[in-house]
């Protein structure tokens, strides 16, 4: 579970972020429309994508996403314009214009190499499916329950057979993708006019649907299922009295599913943690008061750790309390809890009985179960899987030249050549005088 606030992250205003299939890597969409690629590991900025064609005062990032195989970030502008990077090569490989203002912007999973799109329109029309080619790419709407379009957003499912829809509505839909798209099954959330946000859970199995309603809801969701069953099934309704007057803005499930986040935009920067299982309200945590609130939560996919993006455009990293383990690394090691009486042991000085020496004994072999808690392998379920061979997890280090060392150096590069060039002088004077002077003696 996460508890504190320990860091701090910021580069320009950040409007959205999302993790690449490791963790490895953090993309945030900026106010400027700069993307920032963060290394998670030395929490410092390694890439910043923009393009060179922005002219003007530049569009802010209103969604961004990583394909599956890591090599490719989508992008939803406020200008209209969705843009798909080439992460390795940083440069623009697509550019889709007049798409209208996009509340959401995703990769289908069904394609590891990100050669299809879901996006969600804010205003016009339902959202769609296409190709990331500039031309020649048709749109398909996703079907609905409804008579007419209704604006919403899309997620993909982890295996990518369905897509799920919540819409101004307040519905949430399923559609299968699989083949000619269908409409599955159709659920209309309680008390809820409008879905804002969907979260899926790390392993696939389970929903969230953020609403303008009082209640967080979850579902599960069994992607094997046949024809003619439910996708989505036992909704769990998630509620917390101290947040009874404000809407939901943000959710999450952390790496392994076993509890539920939400957070409120435009208030203190509280945290709820819910029971996923059960709906059990276990904390109300709190955050720094700076950050006015919470536009969106991200669950760090392989570790219990999470973003929670301030409406001041700062990123704040939630993590479990460091307690010190020592045990890990000795396992004869023991934590007293409280204070001992110290008995100091016998040293060499004093008096001890004669010891009778016995032979050497074999080398025993390692129990595994005896092996500290850092030497025993450990297998992440949630860490890889049979798709996880050709992914790009980390971007190659990239050296920056320094217009002023590099100025430096040519200075002393060239102060150099001329200490060189007059020490060649001198060499050569004295030569011809050594010269000179031999063939004056032999006249003598």
């Amino acid at each position: 579970m996460w508890e504190v606030v320990e860091d701090r992250l910021a580069r320009e205003r950040t409007t959205c972020c999302a993790w690449n299939r490791r963790g490895t890597m953090l993309a945030c969409g900026t106010s400027n429309g700069t993307i920032v690629i963060w290394c998670w590991d030395t929490r410092a900025t390694t890439r910043e994508f923009r393009r060179d064609e922005d002219d003007g005062e530049r569009a802010a990032v209103l969604s961004v996403h990583w394909s599956l195989d890591g090599r490719k970030i989508v992008a939803a502008k406020s200008d209209g314009v969705v843009e798909v990077w080439d992460a390795l090569e940083e440069d623009v490989i697509a550019v889709m214009s007049n798409v209208g203002l996009c509340s959401s912007v995703s990769f289908a999973a069904s394609n590891a190499s990100g050669t299809t799109v879901i996006v969600s329109p804010s205003v016009g029309r339902a959202p769609y499916v296409r190709g990331t080619s500039a031309r020649g790419q048709k749109e398909a709407e996703l079907p609905s329950s409804h008579d007419v379009a209704v604006t919403g957003l899309a997620v993909s499912s982890k295996k990518g057979r369905y897509v799920f829809v919540g819409d101004a509505r307040g519905t949430v839909s399923v559609v299968d993708a699989s083949g000619e798209l269908r409409l599955v099954q159709s659920i209309s959330i309680p008390d809820a006019t409008l879905v804002k946000r969907l979260e899926l859970c790390r392993n696939g199995k389970h929903l969230l649907a953020v609403t303008n309603g009082q209640k967080i809801c979850g579902f599960d969701v069994d992607e094997a299922a046949s024809d003619g069953e439910d996708v989505l099934t036992r909704m769990v309704e998630y509620e917390s009295p101290s947040a009874s007057r404000l809407q939901w803005s943000a959710a999450a499930y952390p790496w392994n599913g076993e509890y539920v986040y939400g957070m409120c935009s435009g208030a203190a920067h509280e945290m709820h943690v819910w029971d996923r299982a059960s709906g059990e309200l276990k904390c109300v945590l709190e955050g720094p008061a700076e950050a006015k609130g919470v536009v969106q939560l991200a669950a760090h996919p392989i570790r219990d750790v999470g973003i929670a993006l301030g409406s001041n455009g700062n990123i704040y990293v939630w993590a479990r309390k460091h307690k010190e383990d020592w045990s890990a690394f000795d396992p004869t090691f023991t934590t007293l809890v409280d204070n001992k009486e110290y008995v100091e042991k016998e040293d060499e000085f004093d008096a001890k009985p004669p010891v009778e020496k016995q032979p050497p004994r074999a080398l025993e072999a390692l129990d595994p179960a005896r092996l500290p808690d850092l030497l025993k392998p450990t297998v992440n379920d949630y860490y890889t899987d049979d798709t996880d061979d050709d992914v790009l997890h980390a971007l190659p280090i990239r050296i920056k030249p320094n217009p002023e060392v590099a100025k430096l150096m040519e200075e002393r590069k060239a102060k150099w050549a001329k200490k060189a060039a007059r020490k060649e002088r001198e060499e050569r004077e004295k030569t011809e005088a050594a010269k000179k002077a031999k063939e004056t003696g032999g006249e003598n």
